[in-house]
């Protein structure tokens, strides 16, 4: 946030506000700062809050990581098009033309920091918080099954039959269905049967 507002004032310095062109580089930078701003600020309020509900096993049920809106595209755009009017701007007059040039640099070191930023957070941040989110989701199917198989339902119909949890333990065990089938003497297509309940009762979406 500092760094944008020393550039800000750096671009003030060396352009002439009453150049339509330096306006425009102003109007452009403004939007490319707040297009940042407006990421920081959403991994603040957002992202960084989910994450640390996720560390303590309780994430929101109406978020995930597939939902982290990343604003660097829209930000490259407008940093590319802030660059080329910088460089047609510039001045033949050698101090503002020096202390452009300067401003240009911070701005191509900011644009790296960003792009490592963005790296960062698409290689590390982003894969370390799916994990989390495998992790916690699976943490709370194994609450799930707990309560179902050794505690029961709250209704009758939640309940799950011994044979479903005969199918249930042999699972768990690492059994395939062909050798549920066989340890529990019945076909392989009432396995399948007993396994699509049991996912309906115990509301589990995938094989894993």
């Amino acid at each position: 946030g500092r760094q944008l507002s020393y550039i800000r004032r750096e671009l003030e310095e060396s352009l002439n506000k009453n150049n339509s062109l330096a306006q425009l580089i102003l109007k452009f930078y403004d939007e490319y700062a707040h297009e940042i701003r407006r990421h920081m600020n959403y991994e603040q309020q957002t992202l960084f809050p989910y994450v640390k509900s996720l560390l303590e096993g309780k994430p929101a049920s109406d978020y995930n990581v597939e939902t982290f809106s990343k604003h660097h595209g829209a930000a490259d755009k407008q940093l590319r098009e802030l660059k080329i009017l910088i460089i047609k701007y510039l001045p033949q007059d050698g101090m503002h033309n020096n202390q452009l040039t300067a401003t240009l640099h911070d701005i191509y070191e900011n644009e790296e920091w960003l792009r490592q930023h963005a790296l960062v957070e698409d290689h590390i941040f982003v894969p370390a918080i799916r994990r989390l989110e495998r992790m916690v989701k699976h943490g709370e199917v194994t609450k799930n099954i707990s309560k179902m198989v050794f505690k029961g339902g709250s209704k009758s119909t939640e309940m799950l039959s011994d044979r479903e949890k005969e199918v249930i333990v042999a699972l768990v065990q690492g059994m395939a269905n062909k050798e549920i089938a066989s340890h529990l003497n019945i076909s392989v297509n009432t396995v399948i049967t007993h396994r699509r309940n049991i996912a309906r009762t115990l509301q589990i979406h995938s094989p894993a």
